[in-house]
């Protein structure tokens, strides 16, 4: 419960950034915008400065007005505005709008424009130097009204088609660092989201854990507990052949409940890069009549071997090997029906000595071959357990992955479900022998 909070809360963490990120943009957009239009207002009166002076300069390159008078000429150029004014026009729209590209080129802005004259008072279009001018999807953006003459009744404007391209063109810097911020904060967000299902597995697993090794212990101590009992109660006294049974299940619990506390010591170690390894060239056979004894009386169900050695044998600790070597027949015997029979093998190959464990018990889902070597694999064991399976704590294939690992080789599986599952140990043909401390 607490994690799906723990969501959720971050869901709506992502969801405030994002808005804040967007109104943060939208407001800077809004701002770039403005700014804008500001710039199109100062081009519009500097267009229509530089067309009152063109046309000046026209008016007295005009041959005939050259010839008059000072103040004949002054009239001249009133009577030349009065007529511009007459049909509706008091500036030349082609001329502004033809000096005002000049000044958006001038700044890289390629946009197409239009030059406006309108009615200051209702707004409404007058004239216009551009007819064809078409707004786009992007829309538009419009300089102010800038008067053009004394009554301020006509005003001058400029429209500029598809003004986003310019404006974005100048946020890019804040969108590259707004992206770069958003997908750092996303980034670390699914960072916590998975540090947070990761503790909860950590949590899954340690009870699940703790559940499967009270289990396991639980057993060998009741064994032990009850034969002490009886031992103790005098009811065995002269009955040498049962008190020795009682005796031999109290010790075989014990050895038991020390194994698998050796087991346990081991992984720290082997964690902990405290084990030292003592390496040396081990026979195969004897070590593993050894275990197949050890095994075939053991289990309750039957089993048998087939042993095929190529090679004599190979370079390991002879500890760890056994150890190894045990884990991989105990789980051939845990996971397999009335009876299994177990094929183990070696042989060589270039720069390696293989043994090879293959069983035909139940095998291993395609699903879990990925996560069979990891430690507490078994948290599915104690479910399993729960329900009358084989019980276990997921460290056998571990420590079997650990001590090959030390070993400076690797451990593979081969395994279908319901019919097989082989086991490949590879032993380097040389092993540095320096601790692992």
């Amino acid at each position: 419960m607490k994690s799906k909070y723990s969501l959720g809360i971050t869901l709506l963490g992502v969801a405030f950034i994002v808005a804040l990120q967007v109104l943060w943009l939208s407001n800077t957009y809004q701002l770039l915008k403005e700014d804008f239009q500001k710039e199109l207002t100062d081009m519009v009166e500097e267009a229509l400065l530089k067309e009152r002076d063109l046309r000046l300069d026209l008016f007295y390159a005009d041959s005939t007005a050259t010839d008059l008078a000072f103040d004949q000429r002054a009239d001249e150029l009133t009577r030349f505005n009065e007529a511009l004014n007459e049909e509706g026009i008091p500036v030349s729209l082609v001329a502004v709008d033809s000096i005002a590209k000049e000044l958006l080129t001038a700044q890289h802005i390629t946009n197409e424009i239009t030059i406006d004259l309108i009615d200051a008072s209702t707004g409404r279009v007058l004239s216009t130097s551009n007819p064809r001018f078409h707004v786009h999807f992007g829309g538009f953006v419009a300089s102010q009204a800038v008067a053009v003459n004394y009554e301020r009744t006509h005003g001058i404007r400029m429209l500029v088609d598809n003004p986003y391209s310019i404006i974005f063109s100048r946020m890019i810097v804040l969108l590259i660092a707004s992206l770069i911020l958003l997908a750092l904060v996303v980034w670390s967000i699914l960072q916590q989201m998975h540090f947070i299902r990761q503790q909860d597995k950590i949590a899954s697993l340690r009870q699940d854990f703790t559940y499967a090794m009270v289990h396991d212990m639980k057993t060998p101590l009741s064994s032990i507990i009850m034969s002490l009992r009886s031992l103790r109660s005098g009811k065995l006294d002269g009955k040498e052949e049962l008190k020795q049974k009682y005796m031999g299940i109290a010790e075989d619990e014990a050895s038991q409940l020390l194994a698998l506390t050796n087991k346990i010591l081991t992984l720290s170690r082997l964690e902990n890069h405290k084990l030292e390894l003592h390496v040396d060239r081990v026979e195969l056979k004897p070590l593993l009549d050894d275990l197949m004894q050890r095994f075939t009386v053991k289990a309750a169900k039957q089993v048998s071997f087939d042993v095929q050695l190529a090679v004599p044998s190979v370079l390991a600790d002879p500890q760890y090997l056994s150890e190894a070597l045990s884990n991989l027949l105990d789980n051939s015997v845990k996971y397999s029906g009335e009876s299994v029979h177990i094929e183990i093998a070696s042989h060589e190959t270039f720069g390696h000595f293989i043994l090879s464990v293959k069983d035909d018990g139940l095998g291993i889902a395609p699903q879990d071959l990925k996560a069979i070597f990891e430690k507490f694999e078994r948290g599915e064991a104690a479910k399993r357990s729960r329900q009358g399976g084989a019980s276990g704590f997921g460290l056998g294939l571990n420590l079997v992955y650990q001590i090959m690992d030390a070993h400076g080789g690797r451990v593979e599986v081969d395994s279908v479900e319901g019919a097989y599952s082989k086991f490949t140990l590879w032993f380097p043909k040389e092993i540095k022998t320096e601790s692992h401390e």
